[in-house]
């Protein structure tokens, strides 16, 4: 019984382990004018799969959100780009994440954010 009882929780353990936190946080650190010039900004970003959150300015808000999944885009044959969806359920806004580093600005890659149309860059 003490077997079963160890190896339970090895596989309680191991799953926890591999599954990985749904939770991400990002600090933003630039918004794309309509120029496309990066304007310096500072916020925070936690994405859960139910509710996204933004520090700025010392203040927190938060908004639900229903998670989309994730879109595939594929800018040639060779390549294809992971981006996660979200979707504030009381704004009506969709925010798309990219999955990994994908943009280049003074030779630092960012996650490229984009809210509601704007592009954000973010750490």
């Amino acid at each position: 019984m003490k077997k079963i009882y160890s190896l339970l929780f090895f596989i309680l353990f191991s799953l926890n382990l591999f599954a990985g936190d749904p939770n991400k946080t990002y600090k933003i650190k630039y918004i794309l004018d309509s120029d496309g010039y990066a304007v310096p900004s500072e916020s925070t970003i936690t994405v859960t799969p139910t509710k996204i959150y933004v520090i700025r300015n010392g203040e927190t808000k938060y908004w639900e959100c229903e998670y989309k999944g994730v879109k595939i885009d594929k800018p040639d044959v060779n390549h294809e780009v992971k981006f996660h969806v979200y979707y504030l359920t009381n704004k009506k806004i969709y925010i798309v994440i990219s999955d990994y580093k994908l943009v280049k600005h003074n030779e630092v890659f960012y996650y490229r954010f984009v809210i509601d149309g704007q592009v954000q860059l973010a750490l």
